[in-house]
């Protein structure tokens, strides 16, 4: 929230730049969905400053709401869907035992299947309730927490011998219904959290090297202020003539 906040001032200042330079750069390199969403590139939100808009984004609550969820030069609707889950993390742990862990991860898969088709996302495909631009809302990327969770516990544990199984069932089920590669993503990465041997143990060593821990405590602020240069930038070379003749 400390840089957040700022950068959000600094967002809704210079959405109109942004929204040029978006709408600039669709209308020069067409997204691959452009044709079935004509509208979605000149989309506006009535008015940023509004008590709403920004009472919802102070509050983190705007990821519920449709159309403040993705409104401005910032790709903080991820902010808002982590500030749901650690609302929901304390009633989640109930289920973190060996003994639910799958039941709760199978009912989150069912959560996410059964949300996805209430509320839409993306450019294209209208939810039976809602149309959400980005995954904001918590029940729709909520087995991938549960993956996340029961990785964790096999992380934590890795050194006892207790039963395990329950938890390497409940970080399966998740994976069964993501894109193939965030499934080889999480793969390797269990991998790399997992594995106790030397491979993983000196690479281990080396990500905790100091400019690893430095890129990792940068990695946040880039991610939340990419959005903004990289749109005004493009849009400076296309208008320059620099990226021309280049497909998409």
């Amino acid at each position: 929230a400390p840089l957040y906040y700022p950068l959000l001032v600094l967002a809704l200042l210079l959405n109109p730049a942004f929204v040029a330079a978006r709408d600039h750069l669709m209308a020069v390199f067409p997204p691959v969905w452009a044709e079935q969403a004509p509208g979605f590139a000149g989309a506006r939100i009535p008015s940023l400053f509004s008590g709403g808009n920004i009472a919802a984004h102070l509050t983190f609550i705007y990821g519920l709401l449709p159309r403040f969820a993705a409104n401005d030069a910032l790709p903080d609707w991820s902010l808002s869907l982590e500030m749901q889950f650690y609302l929901a993390f304390p009633l989640l742990m109930a289920f973190c035992r060996p003994t639910r862990i799958v039941i709760f991860s199978a009912a989150s898969v069912a959560v996410s299947l059964a949300a996805a088709q209430l509320l839409g996302t993306g450019p294209v495909g209208d939810g039976m309730l809602a149309h959400f631009p980005q995954p904001s809302p918590l029940p729709l990327k909520v087995h991938v927490f549960a993956a996340g969770i029961a990785q964790g516990w096999l992380a934590a544990n890795r050194e006892e011998k207790v039963s395990r199984w329950h938890f390497w069932i409940a970080f399966a089920l998740p994976l069964l219904v993501l894109p193939k590669p965030v499934i080889l993503g999480a793969l390797v990465i269990s991998a790399l959290i997992l594995l106790d041997n030397w491979p993983a143990r000196n690479l281990a060593k080396l990500l905790g090297t100091a400019p690893f821990r430095m890129s990792g405590d940068l990695s946040y602020g880039v991610y939340l202020v990419h959005y903004l240069p990289s749109y005004l930038f493009l849009d400076l070379a296309v208008r320059h003539g620099y990226l021309a003749g280049l497909s998409s």
